[in-house]
Parts: structure tokens; sequence; C-alpha cells
């Protein structure tokens, strides 16, 4: 009760079947890559207290929450404050009392399985993944938080009930498969983005359902913009498809790169400018490699050999 500890994991499947109850009041726990395994005697309650993370971890046991206070999760490693951490809880979230869950820190935060916690969700910082549904619990995106949809590990469909956007962001990956919110109410209080992550090479004119809503309200479609892409050799516009209520996302811009080799032979993410965009030519533009790029290995380069 209040403490503060940092443990590698939570091993309840450790060949014991008593009944036990693990009861988190107030305080903190940071947990490494062990994270909560599940067994069915035992049980987790948490009640005003935080969850952190000194590696990435999964709890597969159902939390329940007491009602005493918030359940925070700060996603920022607790060790050196500059990771951004994943935490998975896919075993489940009930509540005895009704109870809200802050999001906190760089980082994501998914839950999966059956939820059914009725406090708001509060995105604060970094991003919350709602999973294949949850729609108990209202969503309110702050600046400085993201929501997306699925799972850390798999895009896809979230149905989720009524989100309130206050200058935060929606952070939805696009590819195949992609992640798309499916919302009883959108509420857009203040000028908020959607950004698209992509998980594979995209083409001009492709279009994504990024969210479909039966209301869009306060700024409407108007208060939302697209975000500045992580990849900048891609641009995109945001529509919006009245007749389906729905938002697409469509790929206005898709830039490739061509190698040079022309500051060293290292191949590398967002850090060497080998390459040139073929949007320039003739003209030479130096450009970085990005994730999800377009390249082309022509031969008009003289560096045959790369180093990855």
């Amino acid at each position: 009760v209040g403490l503060y500890a940092n443990l590698l994991g939570i091993n309840l499947n450790n060949g014991r079947g008593n009944s036990a109850v693990y009861d988190l009041s107030g305080g903190r726990l940071n947990l490494g890559s062990g994270g909560i395994n599940n067994q069915a005697s035992k049980s987790i309650r948490i009640g005003n207290a935080t969850l952190g993370a000194f590696g990435n971890w999964t709890s597969t046991k159902s939390i329940t929450l007491t009602g005493t206070g918030p359940l925070t999760v700060d996603t920022l490693d607790s060790a050196n404050g500059t990771t951004a951490r994943n935490i998975s809880l896919s075993g489940g979230i009930t509540e005895t009392a009704p109870t809200g869950i802050i999001k906190v820190g760089a980082g994501t935060l998914g839950v999966a399985g059956s939820i059914s916690y009725t406090g708001d969700t509060v995105i604060d910082g970094g991003k919350f993944l709602p999973g294949p549904s949850l729609t108990s619990s209202k969503m309110i995106v702050n600046a400085g938080g993201s929501l997306g949809a699925g799972t850390v590990t798999t895009a896809g469909l979230s149905v989720v009930g009524d989100i309130e956007l206050n200058g935060g962001n929606l952070a939805l990956r696009v590819g195949t498969p992609f992640d798309q919110l499916d919302a009883l109410s959108v509420n857009v209080v203040s000028a908020s983005t959607i950004e698209i992550v992509p998980s594979q090479q995209l083409n001009v004119d492709d279009e994504f359902v990024v969210l479909k809503y039966a209301s869009l309200d306060g700024l409407g479609f108007a208060g939302l913009s697209p975000a500045t892409l992580p990849n900048p050799h891609y641009s995109a516009s945001l529509i919006d498809d009245t007749v389906s209520s729905q938002v697409i996302l469509k790929v206005t811009g898709a830039d490739s790169l061509i190698w040079t080799g022309s500051d060293s032979s290292t191949w590398d993410v967002n850090s060497t400018s080998n390459w040139k965009l073929v949007s320039a030519l003739p003209a030479t533009t130096s450009s970085k490699f990005y994730d999800s790029d377009v390249i082309i290995f022509d031969d008009s380069s003289s560096v045959g050999n790369i180093t990855l």
C-alpha cells in the first residue's frame, strides 16, 4: 500500500493453485519484461495507483479496478526516463466500482479481452489502443495524447463509445491491415489531428477509412486536420464522407528515392543523406531514408557496396 516497487514480473502461475489476491492500493509498480502471467485462482486488484515499465511487458491476467481512484499507466521507461515502452493488458479489465484510466508518458498502452470499466479513459501522453471493443468508457484525448486502434501487435478495427478530442491526436496505422476507429460520437472540443503511420509502402490515391462515427460534434470535421507524417515523402488529406458518416484519409503524394551514396556507404534510417528525390530530377535533391520509402537502385552511383 502506497509503496514504490520495481519487479521484473509477477508470476501467478507458479505451480500453486491456492487462491490469492495481489492488491495494489496507492503507490507505483514498475514491471520489466516478465509482465504478469495468468492463473485462475489468483487475482489482481488495483486502485488509485500507477503502473509503470522498465521494459515492454504484457499482462495475460484480468485486472480488477477497485474504484478507490484511477489507474494511472505511465509507459515512459521508469529507469532511464527516455525510452518509450509498450504495456499490453490483454487479459481484460473489470471493476468493482466506477474507475477510470489515465494514460501518461511516451509509449503505448494497449488493452484487450473482456473490458467493462466505466470511468473515463484520459489520454494525456503517449498512445492508447482500445483493442477490438471498448464501449463502456468515454475516451478523452488531450494535447500530447494519441488514440489509436487495434492492439500493440496488430492493426485493426476498434469499436468504441464516445470520443472527446481536446487538442489530441488520432494515430492510426495504414497499410494491410490498417487501423479504424468505429465510434458512437466524436466531440471535437478544440483543433485536433489525425496522424497516419504507414506500415508499408503507400501509393498516391490510396484511401483508408480511419474513423466512422454516429455523430461528429463540436468543431466537427473543420476541427480535424492531418498531422505531419513521420515519413516526409508522403502527404495526405482528410475527406469527410457525410453520407457514410466516416472520415477517409487519402494519400495525395508519395515520392521515391534513388541511391547515391554521396555521404557514405551506409543505409540507415532518418540519419544519412545518401539518397536523392525522384520528384526533383534532373536536379539532385539529397534526402534521408525513412521507413516505408520506395527506393530505386539504378546503377547511377559509384558506391555499390552498401552497409546496412
